[in-house]
């Protein structure tokens, strides 16, 4: 029988189901005592464009999760491996395709490289809580915008959420942007530079261009990054030249508040949990 998941990120079995459910998972078997494996899940293809997508940082296809509470260590690597060898060596017909570590840790990146030479992918407290900080806003705006919300896929390591506020916001202070931006930057390698931050504003500008060409300005916007790999020294303050100009030039109004910017890198701890 697979761990109980201890951690803080998702502490008891349970949650880490509910978890996994949350970010669009859907949930094959549990505890498989046959092959030792805690979950077989699998995200199906999205048939729409609402809702979330798969994560970045995963497997596609069926997907075996490991959870524990202990130090990883090779050992921990090497037989998840086998025990999805030996699932497919079993099931050749419906194979796992990959396997996803959990654990209630920041992952050393060697481990995180030892894992992906064997198609394995490590989550660890950082990921967790940009996982579920994703889930919160998911839910939170669909809840009280009481609009649809769908993420967007930017490239191979980030995407976006999005949702367009109604024309009368009630109660003013929650709705008055008219569109929300959630960016989420999905890679544990690179501290995120305001270059590539202006590049995925100028993707997420031109998508505007129909609402502006509408004569919806000024256009007032929410928006907010969140990256995994930390984000660059005074990024806030070398932004806000760039939206100035913004403003000047398409009429479009961008919010950046002093918690705009969220870094699970080094002030993982401090993140909304």
């Amino acid at each position: 029988m697979g761990e109980r998941a201890r951690s803080r990120g998702i502490s008891g079995e349970d949650k880490a189901w509910q978890f996994l459910s949350d970010l669009g998972y859907q949930l094959q078997e549990v505890n498989n005592e046959d092959y030792n494996i805690d979950c077989l899940a699998i995200f199906p293809q999205r048939t729409h464009k609402l809702g979330l997508l798969r994560p970045r940082y995963s497997p596609e296809g069926l997907t075996a999760f490991e959870v524990t509470s202990e130090q990883l260590r090779r050992k921990k690597i090497t037989d998840f491996e086998m025990k999805i060898a030996k699932y497919n060596e079993d099931n050749c017909t419906k194979p796992i395709k990959g396997g996803v570590i959990i654990v209630d840790q920041k992952i050393p990146l060697p481990m995180m490289k030892l894992m992906e030479s064997k198609h394995l992918f490590g989550w660890g407290i950082q990921r967790q809580l940009l996982y579920q900080e994703k889930i919160n806003l998911f839910e939170k705006w669909s809840s009280h915008l009481y609009v649809p919300v769908c993420e967007i896929y930017l490239d191979e390591t980030t995407t976006y959420l999005r949702c367009s506020t109604p024309p009368k916001p009630t109660p003013p202070k929650l709705f008055e942007k008219l569109l929300h931006f959630a960016i989420f930057c999905d890679d544990h390698k690179t501290k995120l530079q305001p270059n590539v931050v202006m590049e995925i504003l100028e993707k997420i500008r031109f998508s505007l261009v129909g609402v502006i060409e509408a004569g919806i300005v000024p256009l007032y916007i929410h928006f907010e990054l969140h990256a995994l790999g930390g984000v660059a020294p005074r990024m806030q303050a070398l932004l806000e030249t760039f939206v100035k100009k913004w403003e000047e030039n398409y009429g479009i109004y961008m919010d950046l508040a002093v918690d705009s910017f969220k870094d699970y890198q080094t002030f993982a701890a401090l993140t909304r949990k």
